[in-house]
């Protein structure tokens, strides 16, 4: 099962990129992936680089990154796609996530708000205006809690929805590996079919269910949140940059 973390302080000098990053449009648009080994997550990432690229968008695919590098490219993205760990935080889930370089040190994605025995971590904050990200179509952020809103911290998705970002995707509860991994490529390989965000985040649910044993279990799956207008008729065809 995708372990969750409570994060602690750690006990080195770190910091957070604080300048702000203007988007750029590029043609084809493109789609970042990131996955993690430790989980393992692999090779999620590179599955959905492979059927964004059947749909036409420039897709690029990482394993085991920082905050700074999972993040570089979010502004010029038009989708982007996180299979990782979610964070807790004084035992509540919700407003973070842990990328984890090649070299295991871990550092953060917060929602909005860092709080102040983390403020020495590697982070970084989606809110910050260092994120332009209004021109994303689509985030899928599949990591424990991904939904939650925490106190401490904040809401991933309602912060990607008040920066403009068109549909977003989470999960609000805590989501096995295997099932959770079977998802991430199913959901991608239904949208490369031409099916909506709707109907492919939902029948990818129910093949992770039924399609791998014991059958019926859900492992969290089941959780998932999808948010955007009308998601049952949204594809990502035309190929495009996010309009909110």
């Amino acid at each position: 099962m995708k372990i969750y973390y409570r994060v602690i302080m750690i006990l080195v000098i770190a910091f957070s990129i604080t300048g702000v990053v203007s988007a750029t449009q590029h043609s084809p648009p493109y789609a970042m992936n990131y996955d993690f080994s430790d989980i393992p997550s692999t090779p999620t990432a590179s599955n959905a680089e492979n059927y964004q690229d059947q749909i036409g968008y420039n897709g690029y695919s990482y394993t085991d990154q920082s905050v700074i590098s999972g993040t570089q490219w979010l502004s010029d993205s038009s989708i982007y796609f996180f299979n990782g760990h979610g964070g807790t935080y004084q035992g509540d889930g919700g407003g973070i996530l842990v990328f984890q370089d090649s070299n295991g040190s871990s550092s953060y994605l917060f929602a909005s708000d860092v709080p102040d025995d983390l403020m020495s971590t590697n982070h970084k904050v989606l809110s910050d205006s260092a994120f332009e990200i209004n021109d994303v179509l689509l985030m899928v952020l599949e990591a424990c809690y991904s939904a939650n809103y925490n106190s401490e911290t904040g809401n991933l998705l309602s912060t990607a929805s008040s920066k403009g970002v068109d549909y977003r995707i989470g999960f609000s509860g805590a989501i096995g590996n295997g099932r959770s991994n079977y998802w991430g490529n199913k959901f991608w390989e239904y949208l490369e079919d031409g099916y909506s965000i709707g109907y492919s985040a939902s029948t990818a649910v129910n093949d992770a269910i039924d399609d791998i044993f014991p059958w019926g279990w859900t492992d969290g799956v089941d959780t998932i949140v999808v948010q955007g207008n009308s998601p049952s008729t949204a594809y990502l065809t035309p190929v495009r940059y996010g309009t909110i």
